[in-house]
């Protein structure tokens, strides 16, 4: 294989051969390592003529694309889409649908051949034409829709995602001032009413007292979503999800209904207080305990709470609603995975992560996992439950 075709398959698939590493020197990937590359990603590389007909099937997948299915781009970028047509048409006028994440949009009209020509490309001996489109307006930092629309047809969609050009900078630092700080291990924070762990009310009273005290930030550890089932798999830099949180970290007694006679009755027990006392008396956090005290609480929480309000038209069972929907599959994902690997600990068998799910359970999508969800529904709106409580603490101690 010649390390042009290799090059241009690698560069089809968009890898990055070149970098700085980390002493400030550029370095360029070896040819050994492209071609790794390329077989992870379930290419046969086994001789120069297959690679060339998998390059020439990328390419011609590639020009069959009207629009690219993602583009992103920093804010100061000029913000344009690439489109790419055959040459018959090239002078038809296409209505472009810009649909920002807020809920705005956006309209305008284009004739590709006046714009700017970037490539042209033979596939089966039909001619494409690549054109830059220039958006006509900025667009703020998000996760945006563009489709193109032909005679009210919309013929192609993309994703087009914003980022900020660099990361956030508080004001005095902009200004040139100087901030301090509290770095902090959430979970180490202990006080007179947490549960062997810290949680978000210990946050929000150091918040407020570091913040007396003329402090500018509290640096976290990560406090992303673990695996409730699997407690000693505590390590925050190995979470279940990056988008969805601990809630090992809420504050049970700061929830509504702890103060009823259920919650009461299973907090105030003999055995339940001995084991909180324990939870709270070791050195370390004893994840396993800690996640068996609270789920107990929670679980007969939850019961009381779904009782009185989301079997009902009631304020709070809109309010979780709208926790759900902006939550979005993300959070149903998330849940629905909380739930099945209970489930299958419950059962007795090995269930540290999905891939040792059975095989129908590895993909949400799948016909068995909405079967489960539907089954379990209310096991996946406690998970759901839970999200929307930890989330419902952080806000208030930011």
């Amino acid at each position: 294989m010649t390390n042009q075709v290799l090059q241009k398959l690698v560069e089809m698939r968009g890898v990055e051969t070149q970098y700085v590493d980390a002493w400030g020197n550029p370095a360029t990937i070896s040819e050994t390592s492209k071609a790794k590359l390329l077989q992870a990603l379930g290419y046969d590389i086994s001789n120069e003529s297959v690679i060339a007909e998998q390059l020439d099937t990328e390419i011609a997948t590639v020009w069959s694309q009207l629009l690219d299915p993602v583009c992103v781009q920093r804010t100061e970028d000029e913000k344009q889409i690439r489109l790419r047509l055959p040459l018959a048409s090239v002078n038809t006028e296409y209505t472009v649908n810009i649909d920002l994440e807020e809920g705005e949009s956006h309209t305008f009209t284009v004739i590709p051949v006046d714009q700017t020509l970037l490539n042209i490309g033979v596939v089966d001996d039909l001619e494409f034409h690549e054109y830059s489109i220039a958006l006509p307006q900025e667009l703020p930092c998000g996760y945006h829709g563009i489709s193109l629309c032909e005679e009210q047809t919309v013929i192609a969609e993309m994703r087009y995602i914003v980022a900020p050009g660099a990361c956030y900078q508080p004001e005095a630092i902009k200004a040139g001032k100087k901030l301090w700080g509290l770095s902090v291990q959430l979970y180490c924070l202990r006080s007179e009413n947490n549960w062997g762990i810290g949680d978000f009310s210990d946050l929000a009273q150091l918040v407020t007292k570091a913040g007396k005290q003329g402090a500018g930030f509290i640096g976290l550890n990560p406090i992303h979503a673990l695996y409730p089932s699997n407690p000693e798999a505590c390590s925050p830099y190995g979470p279940s999800s990056r988008r969805w949180l601990n809630f090992l970290y809420i504050d049970v007694t700061a929830l509504p209904e702890y103060n009823s006679a259920a919650v009461q009755a299973v907090v105030n027990a003999e055995e339940f207080q001995a084991r909180l006392e324990t939870a709270r008396s070791v050195e370390y956090v004893d994840y396993s305990l800690v996640t068996e005290l609270k789920m107990a609480a929670l679980n007969s929480l939850f019961d009381e709470y779904y009782n009185a309000y989301l079997k009902k038209n009631s304020k709070q069972n809109r309010e979780f609603k709208a926790f759900i929907k902006a939550g979005g599959e993300s959070l149903v994902m998330q849940a629905t995975y909380d739930a099945m690997q209970e489930y299958l600990q419950n059962d007795g068998k090995d269930a540290w992560g999905w891939p040792v799910f059975p095989e129908n359970w590895r993909d949400f999508h799948n016909e068995a996992v909405a079967k489960f969800a539907k089954k379990h529904k209310k096991r996946v709106q406690f998970y759901m439950f839970l999200q929307w409580q930890a989330a419902e603490q952080l806000e208030k101690a930011n």
